[in-house]
């Protein structure tokens, strides 16, 4: 919430037809009103308030085999993107930064050595968080079919 002016609702729906990488694309405002139409009523009046809406899908990587090049590396999102099932996008984003000021203050003369010391202790884990978090997105999915399918019998 921003000073009562913007309230940021976040609501996940499953649509493999949706492929556009943006985090900026408008939506007609009765597009999320008629998808959770069968939501609680006081969320509905909540989504019938809004005037402007985004809609963004969501994305991973496999692991790459190298985050360095020589002077150059990379962290983050361009390193690892992952999936938000587990919420760990900024936290190991703060870690690799934390892991990269260490093997640089470890090696202050040798740049290229301190970023390959940075990525041998990162990418391992980092390449194992984005898995994890893949899995969990499709344990999740296959959780709720589960369930749907049980109710509907």
């Amino acid at each position: 919430m921003r000073r009562g002016e913007l309230i940021n609702v976040v609501a996940h729906h499953d649509d493999d037809t949706y492929k556009h990488e943006s985090w900026i694309t408008e939506c007609p405002r009765e597009e999320p009103i008629e998808r959770y139409s069968q939501w609680h009523e006081s969320l509905k009046r909540l989504f019938s308030a809004s005037e402007t809406w985004y809609k963004c899908a969501l994305y991973d990587r496999d692991p790459i085999a190298r985050w360095t090049e020589g002077r150059a590396t990379v962290l983050g999102d361009a390193a690892h993107p992952m999936l938000p099932y587990l919420g760990q996008g900024a936290c190991q984003a703060m870690e690799a930064g934390c892991v990269l000021a260490m093997a640089l203050d470890a090696l202050p003369e040798d740049i290229p050595g301190a970023l390959q010391l940075y990525e041998r202790s990162r990418r391992p884990r980092a390449s194992q968080v984005v898995l994890e978090a893949r899995a969990r997105g499709v344990d999740n999915l296959w959780s709720r079919r589960q369930r749907r399918d049980g109710a509907m019998r």
